[in-house]
């Protein structure tokens, strides 16, 4: 991941520039690189931001709205309801994967499978969406 505060066309060359030292890097210690598979996301709050055409290896980079890192779908205004809308389906597929599966077990199965397998996929980066929660969870249990 690389990152530059564009305030000016200026920038935005010196990003291009950044973009192709780091994709002749790739070439020269010949290990294979995707640049189709790399995405580019405008951080910003103006209605209409300038996107500029980068360009890595020949490839133009995609924009894009939302974009994953470390499993956390970040968003171009920084909101967090599509990283919420995908960690809720994500956990709501795995807990009905349980129901079909494991519907005759003795409950304390079905309690084991819930910790190991939903709650992780709702409580990783939860920081990250819900600030104010954990921050008050750490506190109760420190005392």
């Amino acid at each position: 991941m690389i990152y530059l505060a564009e305030k000016s066309e200026q920038d935005s060359k010196t990003f291009q520039n950044d973009i192709a030292i780091i994709g002749c890097l790739w070439e020269n210690m010949t290990m294979e690189f995707h640049p189709d598979k790399c995405e580019l996301i405008s951080i910003t709050r103006k209605r209409n931001p300038a996107q500029y055409p980068y360009v890595l290896n020949g490839h133009q980079l995609k924009h894009v709205d939302v974009v994953k890192y470390l499993g956390v779908q970040i968003s171009h205004d920084l909101h967090c309801d599509k990283h919420i809308d995908y960690i809720t389906s994500k956990a709501n597929y795995t807990l009905g994967f349980l129901r079909r599966n494991i519907n005759i077990s003795t409950p304390q199965i079905k309690k084991n499978s819930y910790k190991t397998l939903v709650r992780p996929i709702l409580e990783y980066s939860r920081t990250v969406w819900d600030p104010y929660i954990t921050a008050v969870q750490q506190v109760k249990a420190v005392q």
